[in-house]
């Protein structure tokens, strides 16, 4: 795989599962980071999967396609997966080219959208899908905003095949009470609180003030009430002084940049997640493997992930007093918790097993390389 770097986020965890989850004995997977190595490289490295830093000073020259042919090249690659990032993909694409590969897919984790103004591929990316032979996506809706909104297709050099691959994760049993009690220490939360979390980089398009506005709402109705936000960024200095300048500050635990989220979130009562932006959100299907009733809001083009009012609740997006009158009922009443977070974790065991990414991954792996 070709990447500028490897940050914490939603892709890059995806990513982390197909690459050391694939058949070890069909597949053999490396990274190259363009940029730098990012929070994620050790993880990576630690899960089997190596990864290389180019570690030039001009890592976006054309120069560096040369460098990049002779690094596929000498490692015999068949199939080049490349990431939706500028240099990544007008880099990678023709190096591949140039190393004789088999096969070349990008896997789009994003989905553009005319309200929010994010593309899913760079400026000028869909003139490069001539050079790529897969593309890799998430949902229907991103094959549908790319043609309508980007140009896909509308020229033969912007043609690609392409998959459906939903995110997955993987399923174990629900949480013990004593995991719970393990990550609420760990969090550094009341033992008898109750507790909404949110897992997300702390980033203008998660829209953390809506949820600490809310959070802000409902205090007064549970003294018990904590908030939980897992995640780092460059937000984070803004958001502890909204939270102090609504009188919360003593209720909201800011958790930081954590590799060990899955150990955390038994430690949580309610997941929500605010976004005006998502694709495919990892953290929602996380949560719900965990057992947790979630509360999402509805960016455009996100699949069906919660359904609502059986396994959590769906917000409109920005919508405060929606979200407020769902976290309310779910604070207030813990059978409802229960039920909708068994609910849940049913769901995400039987429609979004990382087992079922992982074969059609390997699928498409392997059918690129027989090309």
């Amino acid at each position: 795989m070709i990447t500028t770097t490897l940050p914490l986020g939603g892709a890059e965890t995806l990513q982390l599962q197909v690459l050391s989850g694939i058949d070890r004995d069909r597949f053999r997977a490396e990274v190259l980071c363009l940029r730098d190595a990012g929070q994620m490289a050790g993880r990576f490295a630690e899960a089997g999967v190596p990864v290389t830093v180019l570690g030039r000073r001009r890592w976006q020259h054309l120069a560096t396609v040369p460098i990049l042919a002779r690094w596929l090249a000498r490692r015999r690659t068949d199939v080049a997966l490349l990431t939706p990032h500028h240099a990544a993909l007008f880099l990678g694409a023709p190096a591949a080219r140039l190393a004789g590969v088999r096969g070349t897919a990008i896997g789009l984790h994003q989905i553009g959208g005319k309200s929010i103004g994010i593309p899913s591929l760079p400026p000028g990316g869909v003139e490069m899908l001539g050079m790529v032979d897969m593309l890799v996506l998430l949902t229907p809706a991103q094959l549908d905003y790319l043609r309508e909104e980007e140009g896909l297709g509308r020229f033969p050099w912007r043609r690609a095949r392409h998959a459906i691959i939903p995110n997955g994760v993987p399923v174990g049993p629900p949480p013990t009470g004593a995991q719970a009690a393990a990550a609420r220490h760990a969090l550094g939360l009341d033992p008898d609180a109750v507790v909404v979390g949110c897992v997300a980089a702390l980033r203008p398009e998660k829209d953390h003030e809506l949820l600490l506005r809310a959070i802000a709402r409902l205090a007064p109705r549970e003294p018990r009430l904590q908030l939980a936000l897992i995640g780092s960024g460059e937000r984070e200095a803004e958001l502890r002084a909204l939270a102090g300048s609504l009188g919360i500050e003593g209720r909201v635990v800011f958790a930081g940049f954590r590799t060990d989220v899955a150990a955390l979130l038994p430690g949580l009562d309610v997941k929500a997640l605010t976004s005006v932006q998502e694709t495919y959100p990892v953290s929602a299907l996380e949560a719900m493997a965990a057992a947790l009733p979630v509360v999402m809001t509805d960016p455009e083009g996100v699949p069906e992930l919660v359904v609502d009012g059986e396994s959590g609740f769906v917000v409109p997006v920005g919508d405060e007093d929606a979200l407020v009158d769902r976290l309310g009922r779910l604070l207030a009443d813990p059978a409802l918790r229960a039920r909708l977070g068994a609910a849940a974790h049913r769901r995400a065991a039987a429609r979004f097993p990382l087992s079922m990414t992982l074969q059609r991954y390997e699928a498409v792996f392997e059918r690129l390389a027989a090309a």
